[in-house]
């Protein structure tokens, strides 16, 4: 008696049932990777954010922008400097963390301009970026927040900041990194 080859429906039920429990196992963990990765990304654009204030900050003369949109040169006058009308229009001095972006791609006189991996991983439509003044109602998952502080310690849209404060939101809840002048 010949005997045909292959599997019986047993042997082939046993697979399918294997192959589901190690589904069951695996599709959570890697979801939850994925958000895991998604939430670094926020945190390097959190660092990013903080090393153009820092960067702005040596162009400023020590003081931090009061908004992503402020400039060196709009810092500069309103602490004195006379800048020559002809300097107005050199990089150096409008220079501004985002200048007037709230998405990639970033202009050439954003500091932001050379992070080209800088976006909101969860959305890309949604803004990277923004300014604050406190923490938003219904914030987008991946945004990162800039706020400056005045010398009362008021959060504000000033042209000139002592200091600073940088904070994102994850998929859920706030990241809770906050990054200050100094840190």
């Amino acid at each position: 008696m010949v005997r045909a080859r292959g599997f019986t429906l047993i042997e082939l039920m046993i697979v399918v049932a294997i192959i589901g429990i190690l589904a069951a196992v695996a599709i959570p963990n890697f979801m939850s990777s994925r958000s895991r990765a998604m939430e670094a990304s926020v945190r390097a654009n959190m660092h990013a954010v903080h090393v153009c204030v820092e960067d702005f900050s040596i162009m400023a003369e020590g003081y931090y922008p009061g908004t992503i949109d402020t400039r060196v040169g709009d810092v500069l006058t309103s602490l004195g400097y006379v800048l020559p009308g002809s300097w107005g229009s050199m990089k150096p001095f409008a220079h501004s963390l985002a200048d007037g972006r709230r998405l990639p791609p970033f202009s050439d006189y954003a500091l932001l301009h050379p992070h080209a991996s800088f976006h909101n991983p969860f959305k890309m439509s949604e803004d990277a970026i923004n300014n604050s003044a406190g923490p938003p109602a219904a914030p987008p998952a991946g945004c990162t927040y800039y706020t400056g502080y005045d010398e009362t310690g008021v959060k504000g849209d000033g042209q000139t900041a002592l200091g600073y404060t940088i904070f994102a939101y994850g998929k859920r809840a706030p990241i809770l990194v906050l990054l200050t002048p100094g840190h």
